[in-house]
């Protein structure tokens, strides 16, 4: 069964294959990001889904300072469900977030339950089956 996928990314040009590779995997594909990077979920999170919700999040520089912040306000939003705050986030990095983290160490919530990182570049059966395993 498809999963309610809420993809963030800033750079449209990544977003629409990562998207497509969500869409042929079964999932149910919300694209935000261009109404800003930092809140345009919340809407999206806060709405009831039929479907379980997983929230990819494609990473927009080296640092992931704003992905970071999304993940923060993902996971203490009071706009949100308890349910909400805890679905899965997958981050899509062209780093290895133990390397974010030795750089910046502020950035350890990519590491924390719950969410999952993929390097960029990946296979794209690697990111439907990460999804559908996802809790």
């Amino acid at each position: 069964m498809g999963k309610d996928v809420i993809f963030v990314a800033k750079d449209e040009g990544i977003s629409q294959p990562i998207k497509r590779v969500l869409e042929a995997g079964g999932h149910d594909v919300t694209v935000c990001g261009s109404e800003g990077f930092a809140v345009g979920a919340l809407p999206h999170m806060a709405a009831p889904h039929q479907n379980s919700v997983v929230v990819v999040i494609c990473a927009a520089t080296p640092t992931l300072d704003q992905e970071t912040e999304l993940i923060r306000k993902l996971r203490i939003s009071r706009q949100l469900t308890d349910e909400a705050r805890r679905v899965p986030i997958v981050v899509l990095s062209f780093d290895p977030v133990e390397r974010v983290v030795r750089r910046r160490p502020s950035s350890v919530l990519l590491m924390s339950p719950g969410c999952i990182a993929l390097r960029l570049p990946f296979k794209s059966k690697a990111l439907c089956e990460l999804i559908s395993d996802a809790r």
